[in-house]
This record gives C-alpha cells, sequence and structure tokens, in this order.
C-alpha cells in the first residue's frame, strides 16, 4: 500500500472527525479509530476521509486503520501490544 500521509495526518482530519465525534485526542490512537468507525454512517466516510489522508476515495476502512496504526508505531516509544 503506498504511503497516504507525510510525516502527520493533516490538523483538518482531526478537526473534520472533532466535528463528527465530539472531543478527540489525535495521540490517542483509540479516539482516532472510534470516529473513523462512528463515521461509517454518513455515506461518503470513505471519500471524506481519503480526501484527508490525501489519498483515492477507493481507500477501504482497513487500509485507513492500517495508516493510523502504522503511523501510531512510529510515534510510539514503546511496542504497541
Amino acid at each position: 500500500m503506498r504511503k497516504v500521509y507525510e510525516d502527520k495526518l493533516p490538523i483538518s482530519f482531526f478537526k473534520n472527525l472533532k466535528q463528527q465525534k465530539g472531543n478527540v485526542d489525535p495521540d490517542n490512537l483509540f479516539d482516532i479509530v472510534g470516529c473513523v468507525d462512528s463515521l461509517r454512517g454518513f455515506g461518503n466516510d470513505h471519500a471524506r476521509i481519503a480526501h484527508h489522508l490525501r489519498s483515492s476515495s477507493h481507500i477501504s476502512m482497513k487500509e485507513i486503520i492500517s495508516c493510523l496504526l502504522e503511523d501510531r508505531k512510529k510515534k510510539q516509544p514503546y511496542p504497541i501490544s
């Protein structure tokens, strides 16, 4: 899978999630994944998230979560168990 984000996800990604979900901690993987999952009911979730990840609208939820997990692993001082 090609890299769909740069060093960090754009701040607009987190602003969009905050509007949809409420308080979001961008450094908390579980908040982010919870927000991504909550967008499933909006119909255009893939297009919206793909736009913020600078990717094709054909990206799957599994790929989105994989990108977020990969990004978090790079920033964690200890392994994620």
